[in-house]
């Protein structure tokens, strides 16, 4: 049987034939992950409506409060999906907790670190 009589088509084994077949897998891929780009609009109204600079580390709490906010969890649940304590989401959002001492899941898996930096270059609200 010559390569014209085969009934079916041949294709490379492990190269998807259908275009769309390994977005699933970009998706899951660490870079697929969002960059937080999508969060800027939403954190600079965040700092709009709440004009007063909350603790010393302001940036690192509406931060966090813009992630939050944007999986639509509530404090204890946020908590449980990184594998921190209520306390912990707590003083984050206070503002007590410094960029260098926020916890590895949070700056591993969201875009915290990224909004800190862009907040940084956004006037002061104060």
């Amino acid at each position: 049987m010559s390569a014209v009589e085969v009934p079916w088509r041949a294709s490379v084994v492990g190269v998807p034939t259908v275009h769309g077949a390994d977005l699933g897998a970009r998706r899951r891929h660490p870079a697929g992950r969002p960059q937080g780009t999508h969060l800027v609009g939403p954190l600079q109204r965040l700092v709009d409506a709440l004009p007063e600079p909350r603790g010393p580390h302001w940036e690192v709490a509406f931060a966090v409060m813009a992630v939050r906010g944007s999986q639509a969890r509530s404090r204890t649940r946020f908590a449980v999906a990184y594998g921190l304590s209520d306390d912990v989401v707590r003083r984050l959002e206070a503002g007590a907790v410094p960029l260098a001492d926020v916890p590895a899941p949070l700056r591993a898996l969201t875009p915290v670190e990224l909004l800190v930096h862009q907040l940084g270059q956004l006037p002061h609200p104060a």
